[in-house]
């Protein structure tokens, strides 16, 4: 008991240490619009998308040179090096793919930003209700140790069973700090999105699994093209594709540069006048395909491409499965608490246990173990549920649906609007 007064210390003087309102589903979930890596990804967006000019030349070279002795000849070149054709609307195309990448990107990490504080939330309550369990079978337990003492001299008693008894409650007595030390770790890691808060306060009913299952009719794991994951890697491909075009049209630059030149000439001896001279020259220098080595990076940009095309097969086909595997898993957990909840109906929550006990000459062990299986019987059921929610959450991640909707709570029944930030501009974008 001294562990757990000792816990109990810390906790309060640990939310002693923050004053402030208490961590709401508001507070913690709407906190996602501030979180510094999403900042640092608007950033990056932002800079992508902004408009550059594209011009039609590569290199533009200005020479001068002076020869003689007296500076009297002067040179001056006009050099340009064109682009490729066809490689402007190249340029402008590979500008485009990686900005819609950055938006994809945004996109992606919001719906893990939101996803993660729904899962502190889940894991925090999930704790809760273990330590209750495990208050519940420990004060079972220590019930049964006084019953057990009281049959010593009776016929009933087994020795065995006090000890085993006995271990028991040291076990729960033992889980029962583990949890305060789990809900001490989760509630460190929720101050890191929401430093100033007394006490966690997630208030609400959470989805049955008829809601789950009936929310879930409208997911289609085949077309998960629009998920966040696989569109991140669409976009990659469209890079890959853009790089390829780019590519070949900088091989099309058959003209490597255009120059102008004029020359100033004054030629002055002793029997003649000074004599000006200027002259204009052009130049031209032309690609001979013969000795291009180009052939090679176009070959090997495609094989780049074709290697993104199977990657973003391989990862769409991944997430099709993923997105499958967890339906069928909710489905299955949905049929068991179906079955334990028929099981606890049956017995009246150790009703008819209790009423046999009373019936055989009220043994109050039997009571106990009634109420035991009660007990056990409910925090299974809660598990599934718990395990359904955290499976649901992930399919809402992947699929979109949390960015999609960031102002509406996911995981409550009847699902009321949440006060959150609204979503940053691009954070939706495909």
């Amino acid at each position: 008991m001294r562990i757990r007064s000792s816990w109990l210390a810390v906790l309060v003087a640990g939310s002693a240490a923050f004053s402030g309102e208490p961590l709401t589903w508001e507070r913690l979930v709407g906190s996602f619009s501030n979180d510094l890596s999403l900042q640092a990804t608007r950033q990056k967006v932002t800079e992508l998308s902004s408009t550059r000019g594209f011009q039609l030349w590569d290199e533009v070279e200005v020479r001068y040179g002076a020869k003689r002795a007296d500076l009297r000849k002067q040179e001056v070149d006009l050099r340009v090096s064109p682009v490729g054709f066809g490689e402007l609307g190249a340029n402008r195309n590979l500008d485009r793919a990686r900005a819609t990448l950055g938006r994809a990107v945004l996109r992606r990490e919001t719906a893990e930003t939101i996803r993660n504080r729904y899962r502190m939330a889940l894991d925090w309550l999930y704790q809760t209700r273990q330590r209750k369990f495990h208050l519940d079978m420990q004060e079972l337990a220590r019930q049964r140790i006084q019953v057990l003492a009281k049959l010593t001299g009776d016929s009933r008693f087994e020795p065995e069973d006090l000890v085993r008894t006995q271990v028991d409650l040291v076990e729960y007595v033992s889980k029962t700090e583990g949890d305060l030390y789990s809900l001490a770790q989760i509630e460190n890691r929720m101050r890191r999105y929401v430093p100033d808060f007394d006490g966690v306060r997630l208030e609400g009913e959470l989805l049955t699994p008829a809601e789950i299952e009936a929310n879930l009719k409208g997911v289609d794991p085949a077309s998960c093209d629009s998920f966040p994951d696989a569109l991140v890697a669409n976009r990659k491909l469209e890079i890959a594709s853009a790089r390829t075009q780019k590519e070949v049209a900088a091989s099309r630059r058959w003209i490597s540069y255009l120059q102008a030149g004029y020359t100033f000439d004054v030629d002055e001896n002793r029997l003649e006048r000074a004599t000006h001279r200027d002259n204009i020259s052009f130049g031209a220098g032309v690609v001979i395909p013969l000795f291009d080595g180009g052939a090679s990076n176009i070959a090997r940009r495609r094989a780049d491409l074709a290697e993104a095309r199977l990657e973003f097969q391989d990862q769409r086909d991944e997430i099709e499965r993923d997105v499958s595997n967890l339906q069928l898993s909710i489905g299955s957990m949905a049929r068991q608490i179906t079955v334990l909840d028929s099981f606890a109906t049956k017995v009246d929550a150790g009703g008819l246990f209790a009423e046999f006990a009373l019936k055989s000459g009220g043994d109050p062990l039997l009571v106990l173990q009634a109420r035991e299986t009660s007990v056990q019987n409910s925090w299974k059921i809660e598990k599934l549920r718990f395990q359904m929610l955290a499976d649901y959450l992930e399919i809402l991640h992947r699929t979109g649906a949390l960015v999609d909707e960031p102002g509406v709570h996911h995981l409550l029944s009847r699902k009321p609007p949440l006060a959150l930030a609204p979503a940053p501009r691009g954070d939706a974008a495909n």
